[in-house]
């Protein structure tokens, strides 16, 4: 028992180290600024204040008064994220504003940890870095921790690790990350809401179940924001009123007259999305962080609910892309949307609806689609690559004739259909010989093993010999009666186990493996 820990370990070990240390640099990069900005005593806005107050309250076991708001002001009345009292006994601990500064950095970084490994898994270790780093010190993260605290910074690691179980198609622990973005802020459960469409859209291959799963989801998001924004947040409100409304004061839309808000008109979606010039430079910059072509993809919707609220409000710091904590949330949708993309396009041939709920672990009953012998391996030793963080070793064999042009080659186990016997493919083969002079063949067998850090390698092995005229010996499987070995003089039927052992196309396709590894080491 205490061999398969240890292999379980250096498993885990070795698919988290390196996103670890990415994730460590920018969190430790951004504490100092952090730490800097604390002791320049630079603070751009009453955020900071305004969450120390609510969170020191949480530390006291008492509801979140906060002064500065107004006397017995409830901050659950301004916006609604409960989750913040969870950071209570950090605080308690800690007392002091500095705390929640290094709390949204260390949030910031653990939500690189995802994003890097799935890079690691796509691109390999290089990849990674570039991926990690460029995600963790994108714009919308940068400006967040130059605006010191706000609630958002909860809802990345969350949208991080959720858009990267998306990719994945594990969609339950997807859901499972995203639940709580509605104890964040009110309007993230509109967020969940696109994300249980985006399930179901992607779900789709894999049956009606999946697809009701999916816009169950997003029931649920909208059933959660409509009773925050209808309920919960005008019982704590002092005016009685969702503040950020259209109609409401903090939003700009309206004019506070004695805790009433007087509604402007709604102007027009040409207005919304480009007036003033800046919001259009904000879509840029956030098609830019999907790489432009992550926008094909179903996750990228989820940005929508965000940008729809902050461009239909008057105040012009919801339209800025280069300041406040307003664009964080887009980082993490950006980025795993880009990923999800790429992982479409890197394993074009992978099932994925098969891969994640119905193919076997072993990689059985998955659709070997592939032209190659290498191919169909990577196809099985991704598909359960998807479901595992495990070393991965699949192969793929068969016979080529040359006078076939090839044949039956991948299709070796079906050339003489789903159903037929070892006979049956024999006779089909002699068949299609006939008589040609020329009846030179080979046994080929390619492996792919995939590492834990995503890395791929390929090996192939092979052994010749010539196709007799009828089947000899009473040993082996498949094409070996006629199968006649250059090496060992006889059909494989004719030899040995130790014999036809001795010369296996497989176990040079692993020996070839084996080298290839050791030089990498």
């Amino acid at each position: 028992m205490k061999r398969p820990d240890r292999l379980a370990v250096g498993r885990v070990a070795a698919t988290w180290w390196l996103p670890t240390v990415i994730a460590c640099a920018v969190g430790a990069l951004y504490v100092c600024y952090s730490v800097a900005q604390w002791r320049a005593l630079v603070v751009p806005s009453w955020d900071l204040g305004i969450f120390a107050e609510a969170v020191q309250a949480y530390s006291r076991f008492e509801a979140p008064i906060v002064p500065i708001k107004g006397p017995g002001y409830n901050l659950l009345g301004d916006h609604f994220h409960p989750i913040l009292a969870l950071l209570g006994p950090v605080y308690r601990l800690f007392p002091s504003a500095l705390t929640l500064l290094v709390v949204q950095d260390v949030l910031i970084a653990v939500s690189v940890l995802p994003v890097a490994r799935l890079a690691q898994r796509l691109f390999g270790r290089g990849g990674a870095v570039i991926v990690g780093l460029g995600y963790g010190l994108g714009w919308g993260l940068q400006g967040a921790v130059g605006a010191q605290f706000h609630e958002v910074c909860v809802a990345v690691p969350l949208l991080a690790f959720g858009g990267v179980a998306f990719v994945e198609h594990r969609w339950g622990a997807c859901m499972g990350w995203l639940a709580p973005l509605v104890l964040v802020k009110e309007d993230l459960g509109l967020t969940v809401f696109m994300a249980g469409l985006a399930i179901a859209w992607r779900g789709r291959g894999e049956g009606r179940p999946a697809v009701l799963r999916g816009l169950a989801y997003a029931l649920f998001g909208i059933v959660a924001f409509v009773v925050t924004v209808k309920v919960l947040l005008p019982a704590m409100n002092p005016a009685g009123t969702w503040a950020y409304s259209l109609d409401g004061a903090a939003t700009g839309a309206g004019t506070p007259m004695d805790g009433s808000t007087a509604a402007r008109g709604l102007p027009s979606l040409w207005d919304i999305l480009t007036t003033p010039s800046v919001k259009l430079a904000t879509l840029l910059v956030l098609l830019a962080g999907a790489g432009f072509v992550g926008s094909a993809s179903p996750w990228f919707a989820l940005v929508l609910p965000t940008l729809a609220w902050r461009f239909a409000g008057s105040v012009e710091s919801y339209y800025v892309w280069d300041s406040w904590h307003y664009n964080a949330v887009l980082v993490p949708i950006a980025a795993c949307s880009l990923l999800d993309v790429i992982n479409r396009w890197c394993e074009p041939e992978r099932a994925a609806p098969a891969v994640s709920v119905h193919a076997p672990v072993d990689g059985s009953g998955l659709e070997e689609t592939g032209d190659t012998f290498v191919k169909n391996a990577l196809i099985k030793a991704r598909a359960v690559a998807m479901v595992c963080d495990y070393p991965i070793l699949a192969d793929d064999s068969g016979i080529c004739v040359e006078a076939l042009g090839g044949a039956p080659g991948v299709r070796s186990a079906r050339y003489a259909g789903d159903n037929a016997t070892d006979e049956d493919r024999i006779n089909k083969l002699l068949t299609e010989l006939g008589d040609n002079e020329n009846r030179r063949a080979k046994f080929v067998t390619s492996v792919a093993f995939i590492m834990p850090d995503g890395t791929e390698i390929t090996a192939e092995g092979e052994v010749k010999g010539t196709i007799t005229k009828e089947p000899k010996g009473e040993n082996g499987f498949g094409y070996d009666p006629i199968f006649l070995s250059d090496e060992l003089g006889k059909t494989f039927a004719e030899s040995s186990d130790e014999e036809k052992n001795s010369i296996s196309h497989r176990g040079r396709a692993l020996k070839n493996l084996y080298d290839k590894l050791k030089k990498m080491n």
